[in-house]
Parts: structure tokens; C-alpha cells; sequence
């Protein structure tokens, strides 16, 4: 069994850590935007990134997060999701320049 010192700055599972919580952001964007399309048929992504970003629920750090987000849900409308790889990402997708 793994133990983790409190207070120690060169914790081995840091990264595994920032690794699921960059997940979880992921994920928490699919669900910020499939709600809107589930409940009124339509969302409108510019308009919903940009309310997240003003309540404070995305910062710069999350843009590749929520690219990935936005490009998967719209892959599955539009293909049924035939373009995604184990049906949780796209494959060599490069996010473009943001224009806040």
C-alpha cells in the first residue's frame, strides 16, 4: 500500500494527480454542455464558454480541456462519434488560437 507524507513538495503521485483533475475538468465541460443540448435541443458553445468563463468555471489553464470537450460532443452529433478514439478522445486534434 502506497503512503503519501503530508507536506512534502516532491510527491511521487503529483502528477497522477494533476492528471485526473485535468480529467475530470474534462469531463465536467461535457456535461456543461451536453445539459443545454439534452434539455433545449441546441447550445451554443461561444455563448456557454463564455458565461463559464465569467462565473469563474473556466480559466486559461482549462482552454485544452474544453476544446476537447466541445470537439467530442461535436463529433458525436455530427458523426455519431465515428471520429473518436475509444470514445473518449479525438485523435490528433490541435487546438486553435483562442479568441477571447
Amino acid at each position: 500500500m502506497r503512503t503519501w507524507p503530508a507536506g512534502r513538495d516532491d510527491q511521487p503521485w503529483s502528477s497522477e494527480l494533476e492528471r485526473l483533475l485535468g480529467e475530470w475538468r474534462h469531463y465536467e465541460f461535457r456535461l456543461a454542455i451536453l445539459m443545454p443540448l439534452l434539455h433545449e435541443h441546441q447550445v451554443n458553445l461561444g455563448q456557454l464558454q463564455r458565461r463559464l468563463r465569467r462565473e469563474g468555471h473556466l480559466h486559461e489553464s482549462d482552454e485544452g480541456s474544453w476544446f476537447m470537450a466541445s470537439a467530442i460532443i461535436i463529433d458525436y452529433v455530427l458523426t455519431g462519434g465515428k471520429n473518436l478514439v475509444n470514445g473518449s478522445g479525438l485523435p490528433d486534434v490541435k487546438m486553435p488560437h483562442s479568441s477571447t
